[in-house]
């Protein structure tokens, strides 16, 4: 069943499958995706008799069991507030139990039983799945609960990916058009994709703390007195944090600024610091948070396009120097992600330009999808609605598996900085008055040039990158000095012993790093950009 896009949504799902098909992980995802509340029967038996599963099975049967199972289904069907209820396997046995949820919507978890058992049998808390042979045994509860499942669910859901696509798959089938990313590493966090986020920001921001930093710039004070107001309803201490705009929001001294103000109010460990802005908003923020009492909880609400794809997704914060961009900062991963598309439709076309330049590199070094996409967009123009926001999920796609495997750029992560190292000299040379999609796109072109003279890449692929990137209206030379530009390149911070080094395509999604130290190579890509070599 597939709901019209922006359906009222029902305000309870139930999630029922096999043990081990994801239903309490799913659900917990899609809980917060939607900014509800999330419900375990398993675990609200568990609170009401004090003691864990296999304890209620071994002291008083399955037959006991079962009858508390009903008593908390019946008593979360009294519950007001939208939630998101996770049934145990075998709740649905019971008629009864199913005419209580007749009138839900409930979605089938679908799982192959091999699945589920190698997802299970590492677990010691699934009482039914003890004993011999438990894969012959959940193949048993398959071929009699399958049939349930299907009689009693309104949606039937593949749950052998990703969790996080799992919830994605739900939510688009109940008529809520939301990507859901996952970052994965020290500390998960969900990146949303979307419109109308308040519910979801609003309950995330909570669930953190009691005490709010809200760091924006001038452009946003309405939008973060409004936030302010929400959470102060709800009995938070906010305060707002209004930076300098752009790049120069950047600084030691706005930096500081937030230190003092975090002081005056004596905020502490558990206070939040919300980044509301574009990417020098949520490099700034996430910097205060990095360094704030050591660390405190950050939640990213990127409001640019280029925030939303780059700066915000990835946990690398910072403040730029007289040396150059970003140098000082820290690898630091928010609580979360939220990208409500609602800013997008105010920004000025320039804006969107500018963070077009992120999106088509994710489709140079990882995803040709991106490409495809880009291609079908009329030159000179800008992607809009369903587009746009598949531009969007793609893009953060690629961010999210990437800093997944390497959070602190010590390998893979490294090919997000296509074409930033002449990007960041450029923006440095420009007194970063030059948008950074204009630079990294340039840098972009430099790079494919250069990965040309060096005989990794063909120069038909250096002309067709050049021509895909000025498609998008965006720059492909620069009328600078290469020595000045050089020299700046020589402090990048991915060389090694003293050497450039390079992020280089071969093709679409065939990238590697590369240290050059061919200057003839170097000026010869340079000259090919339009930058003054003598």
């Amino acid at each position: 069943m597939i709901v019209p896009e922006n359906a009222v949504l029902p305000t309870r799902i139930f999630l029922c499958g096999l043990p081990a098909a994801g239903k309490t992980t799913v659900g917990q995802i899609l809980a917060r995706a939607l900014g509800w509340e999330f419900l375990d029967l398993d675990h609200l038996i568990e609170k009401t008799t004090g003691k864990s599963i296999p304890e209620v099975f071994s002291e008083s049967g399955e037959e006991h069991f079962r009858d508390l199972e009903t008593a908390a289904l019946q008593e979360v069907l009294r519950t007001e507030n939208p939630c998101i209820i996770a049934l145990g396997g075998g709740a649905l046995d019971r008629p009864a139990n199913q005419a209580l949820i007749a009138e839900q919507a409930v979605v089938h978890l679908k799982v192959d039983p091999k699945t589920a058992f190698e997802r299970a049998r590492h677990e010691g808390n699934r009482p039914l799945l003890n004993g011999t042979d438990p894969e012959v045994k959940l193949q048993e509860l398959a071929q009699r609960r399958n049939p349930i499942y299907q009689k009693v669910a309104t949606i039937q859901v593949p749950a052998e990916q990703a969790p996080e696509q799992v919830a994605q798959q739900i939510c688009r089938e109940l008529g809520k058009n939301l990507g859901i990313s996952l970052v994965r590493g020290q500390r998960d966090y969900l990146v949303l994709v979307g419109t109308d986020l308040q519910a979801a920001i609003l309950r995330s921001l909570l669930d953190a703390g009691d005490d709010h930093l809200i760091v924006h710039p001038a452009a946003l004070k309405p939008a973060a007195l409004e936030l302010s107001e929400l959470l102060e309803q709800q009995g938070k201490r906010v305060r707002c944090f209004q930076h300098a705009d752009g790049e120069a929001g950047k600084s030691l001294s706005q930096l500081a600024a937030a230190w003092d103000l975090l002081g005056a109010e004596a905020y502490g460990r558990d206070c939040v610091i919300t980044g509301l802005g574009g990417g020098a908003t949520t490099d700034l923020a996430g910097f205060i948070g990095a360094t704030w009492m050591r660390g405190v909880k950050t939640v990213m609400l990127p409001t640019s396009l280029l925030g939303m794809v780059d700066a915000a997704v990835g946990g690398k914060t910072g403040i730029n120097t007289e040396a150059g961009k970003n140098l000082v900062g820290a690898f630091y991963p928010p609580t979360a992600v939220f990208c409500d598309l609602k800013f997008l439709q105010t920004l000025p076309e320039a804006e969107l330009r500018n963070g077009m330049a992120e999106v088509i590199k994710c489709g140079f070094i990882r995803d040709p999808y991106i490409l495809q996409l880009c291609q079908g967009i009329a030159p000179g123009t800008l992607p809009t609605g369903e587009v746009l926001q598949a531009l969007i999920e793609a893009a953060v796609r690629v961010k999210a598996q990437v800093v997944s495997t390497d959070l602190f750029e010590s390998g893979l992560r490294e090919i997000l900085n296509y074409g930033h190292t002449l990007g960041h000299a450029i923006e440095k040379a420009e007194k970063y008055q030059l948008p950074h999609g204009h630079g990294v796109s340039i840098g972009m072109v430099f790079a494919a040039h250069l990965a040309a003279e060096l005989g990794i890449a063909t120069k038909e692929y250096a002309r067709d990158l050049t021509d895909r990137i000025a498609a998008l209206g965006l720059p492909t030379n620069y009328a600078g000095s290469w020595p000045d530009l050089r020299d700046t390149m020589a402090r990048d911070k991915k060389n090694r012993q003293g050497q450039l080094r390079f992020v280089l395509c071969s093709s679409p999604g065939q990238v590697q790093t590369y240290r050059v130290n061919d200057e003839d190579a170097l000026k010869r890509a340079a000259q090919a950009t339009g930058i003054t070599v003598s």
